[in-house]
């Protein structure tokens, strides 16, 4: 009996000891941290009080600091974040901050986290002013200011209004980025992934924006736009990946140059002007859009509604399964000086959608074409100027004035 209650204490010694191990690996869980109404002083949410919950909405007042520590998750339930002043949220590749919503959460301007007009800019050169980074951000972002947005998941709408500059680079986005009024917006090296319906991915109403180096996609089919722009100001959508939408991969209704992108899989690769028909009222119609050194292929229709004032140059224009380019107007177009996957001129005419299948259109002239592929239509890597160490430059530097030395000496002695 005594061995048999010696055993079962051993095993209840060896289970305590179990549970321990358990709470000191994976720490002690505790109720969420309540937080609500105006931060005015320096504060700092930390991971050792996380969870945050939002049981009201919260205001950043001007000139004060809310840092977020790596690791942290933010609940905002039905609530907000309203930064007049800085939020410094910035997780680690392998410790992320996380911000999440409510199921029931409703979507309008004011609501996520908002940056507004009075919230302070990033600073690259000091590394100090409002920055999300290495976080999972489950809410939407509405930028009226110059925040630095990068190396995030995003599953919701970033929204910019009023007059920023904004970089957002280096994301994860699952959802729409609207650009609109003023804004100076560059969106770089992002993965943009479209699974709504109905959609546009990036959707360009006005302001000065770059658009480049990123993969944008729909899965499935269901995404309606990979990139619309309607506005007056000038964008520049340069070596990009745009496939899979159902209707445009990019709509260019507004000033635009459109260079070394890859369209492919899309209804439509591009469609110059807002409507898709004859009976649409075209906006934009004859805007200066230059379209060069792209690959259009294996769209259904590669270009559609190209005008006297669009220029389309030098790309590689072929296997789209419809027609490379429809025309929708009476007046006619030249599109010479592309690649359109053979040298034979009657197969190339009847790829054109023009007067020989609809007599209310005009014609397309392509006349001369490049006799072989442009290889000059990949999209280009960002070009990253390489860091040297201390050690790499003084060699450098020395090899430099010895040589340096040796010319002035044998000029001297041959003089």
């Amino acid at each position: 009996m005594i061995n048999q209650y010696s055993r079962l204490s051993l095993v209840a010694i060896l289970v305590s000891c179990l549970v321990l191990v358990c709470i000191a690996n994976f720490g002690v869980v505790h109720a969420s941290t309540d937080v609500t109404g105006i931060i005015s002083s320096d504060t700092t949410w930390t991971k050792a009080d996380s969870p945050y919950s939002l049981t009201g909405p919260i205001l950043v007042k001007n000139g004060v600091t809310l840092t977020v520590e790596p690791g942290v998750t933010v609940y905002l339930n039905d609530h907000y974040i309203l930064v007049n002043g800085t939020l410094a949220a910035r997780g680690t590749s392998t410790d992320k901050i996380y911000f999440e919503i409510s199921d029931s959460q409703v979507y309008y301007l004011g609501h996520g986290i908002e940056f507004t007009s009075f919230s302070s800019n990033w600073d690259e050169q000091t590394g100090s002013g409002c920055v999300i980074e290495n976080a999972v951000v489950n809410t939407t972002l509405s930028i009226s200011n110059s925040p630095r947005i990068s190396n995030n998941i995003i599953n919701e709408r970033i929204q910019v209004i009023g007059e920023p500059s904004v970089v957002i680079s280096n994301n994860t986005i699952t959802d729409r980025i609207l650009v609109s009024s003023q804004s100076t917006v560059e969106i770089s090296n992002n993965n943009v992934i479209s699974q709504k319906d109905y959609t546009t991915t990036i959707d360009v109403t006005g302001g000065s924006v770059v658009i480049a180096n990123n993969n944008i996609t729909s899965i499935g089919n269901v995404g309606n736009i990979g990139i619309s722009i309607q506005g007056e100001d000038h964008v520049y959508v340069c070596d990009n990946i745009i496939s899979g939408f159902r209707s445009r991969g990019i709509l260019a209704a507004g000033r635009s140059t459109i260079e070394r992108n890859s369209i492919f899989g899309n209804t439509y690769g591009i469609v110059i002007g807002k409507g898709v028909s004859l009976t649409d009222m075209v906006v934009g119609e004859y805007s200066e859009i230059i379209i060069r050194n792209n690959t259009l292929k294996d769209n259904s229709k590669g270009i559609y509604g190209p005008t006297t004032a669009t220029t389309i140059v030098y790309n590689n224009i072929h296997n789209n399964t419809v027609y490379n380019i429809g025309l929708r107007r009476s007046s006619n177009v030249t599109v010479a000086n592309n690649w359109w996957g053979t040298t034979d001129t009657q197969t190339i005419n009847q790829t054109m959608f023009d007067f020989k299948k609809d007599f209310n259109l005009g014609t397309v002239n392509f006349i001369p074409f490049l006799a072989e592929p442009n290889p000059e239509t990949e999209p280009r890597p960002t070009q990253v100027i390489p860091e040297f160490s201390v050690w790499a430059i003084l060699p450098t530097v020395l090899c430099v004035s010895l040589v340096a030395v040796f010319c002035k000496r044998k000029l001297s002695t041959q003089n």
